[in-house]
């Protein structure tokens, strides 16, 4: 039973990391990131938003998604939209 608690805390911590990174290089498709998802470790990831966006830009040609065990999208009302007022969305 704890293991399975913990493999839920790993894995809201790592949607918490992936979802500022997709907040702050504006971006929902990587929530949907296999390799960029699974490159994050949590415990020891830096909030380095040059390194994120080099990063996500080296998974880029991974089109494998991620599958999460929630809805990835129900933080979306908290993305801030981009200038020209539209955010970026989803694609299935």
């Amino acid at each position: 039973m704890l293991d399975k608690q913990l493999a839920n805390l790993q894995e809201l911590a790592r949607f918490i990391v992936a979802h500022i990174a997709a907040a702050v290089l504006e971006d929902e498709q990587v929530l949907l990131n296999r390799a960029f998802v699974e490159s994050i470790d949590a415990e020891h990831e830096l909030f380095d938003v040059d390194e994120l966006r080099a990063r996500y830009a080296a998974c880029l040609a991974n089109v494998d998604v991620y599958n999460w065990s929630f809805d990835p999208c129900v933080m979306r009302r908290f993305v801030q939209t981009l200038a020209h007022g539209s955010p970026r969305t989803f694609q299935f």
